[in-house]
């Protein structure tokens, strides 16, 4: 918990190592880090999160995965 204000984010490192989790390091302003290691399986559904968050914002990045177009995995439930 970060208390009432949000992380501002200074920087993100990406680690690849061979027979290792893509490891992805946010870096807020404050210091310190916040590491999201990912196997490869989780990662394309990962990245679709964060494509839709910035859809929805609006802030027009115009972000796009390789590939995506022919990705249409409809949501379902996993309990």
């Amino acid at each position: 918990m970060n208390g009432e204000r949000p992380l501002l984010l200074d920087s993100i490192k990406f680690h690849l190592q061979a027979n290792a989790p893509f490891w992805i390091q946010f870096i807020p302003q404050t210091g310190g880090s916040i590491d999201l290691k990912l196997e490869t399986h989780l990662l394309h559904g990962f990245c679709k999160l964060i494509l839709d968050a910035e859809k929805k914002a609006c802030w027009g990045l115009d972000l796009n995965l390789p590939g995506s177009e022919e990705m249409h995995v409809p949501a379902h439930m996993l309990n």
